[in-house]
């Protein structure tokens, strides 16, 4: 699973969404997307938030089957660059 984490409010956010839309790619449909911003986010949505440790945004969490994390990433810097590489090598096809 690929987990999204992202606010309405982050700027950063906004722009990886932007990137989504713009790349076409299918895989993109595979990413859960969990908006954790205050007042807006569900209660389910910041109890993954807190299962995973989220404090920043835009951040990217890849489990296996077993729920174990494999990846991480938080922050702006590089993060197209390494979603672009998540989304070849471990949702490839």
């Amino acid at each position: 699973m690929l987990y999204l984490f992202s606010r309405t409010s982050c700027d950063p956010c906004n722009t990886l969404d932007e990137f989504l839309n713009e790349i076409n790619d299918t895989r993109v449909d595979r990413i859960q997307k969990i908006n954790i911003q205050e007042g807006l986010a569900s209660e389910e949505e910041l109890a993954t938030a807190e299962k995973y440790g989220i404090r920043t945004t835009p951040a990217l969490v890849v489990t296996n089957h077993d729920d174990v994390v494999l990846e991480e990433h938080s922050g702006a810097l590089d993060i197209t660059r390494n979603l672009r590489r998540i989304l070849e090598t471990r949702l490839g096809g």
